[in-house]
């Protein structure tokens, strides 16, 4: 197994790609699969990363939802999007940087 820093690292870095992705705003987004595409992969990326990280890691912070960021990795490709889809995870990111004020900091255990 590798050290969760590196899983964590996968993680920033995949939002770092979200938000750069999405920072054009939805109509952009809807008007590019090849972004859709983008987004979903490190969405998927992200969840993969997260289900790695230590039992440890994820005890110590309860208050990430670690259930619904695994999730992540079933969306997309395996079935076809739907506008609606498409929507309800561009609100889902939307909504995460409406809310956003300091990035929860997660450190891995020694």
């Amino acid at each position: 197994m590798k050290d969760d820093a590196v899983y964590l690292r996968h993680v920033q870095e995949c939002i770092a790609r979200i938000e750069q992705y999405t920072e054009a705003g939805r109509s952009a987004f809807m008007a590019s699969t090849l972004v859709q595409d983008g987004v979903i992969r490190n969405l998927q990326t992200l969840g993969q990363s997260a289900l790695q990280l230590s039992d440890a890691l994820k005890s110590a912070h309860p208050e990430v939802d670690w259930k619904s960021i695994v999730g992540n990795r079933r969306a997309g490709p395996a079935r076809s999007q739907s506008e609606d889809d498409c929507n309800s995870g561009f609100a889902a990111v939307l909504a995460e940087r409406e809310t956003y004020s300091e990035p929860t900091k997660i450190v891995p255990p020694r």
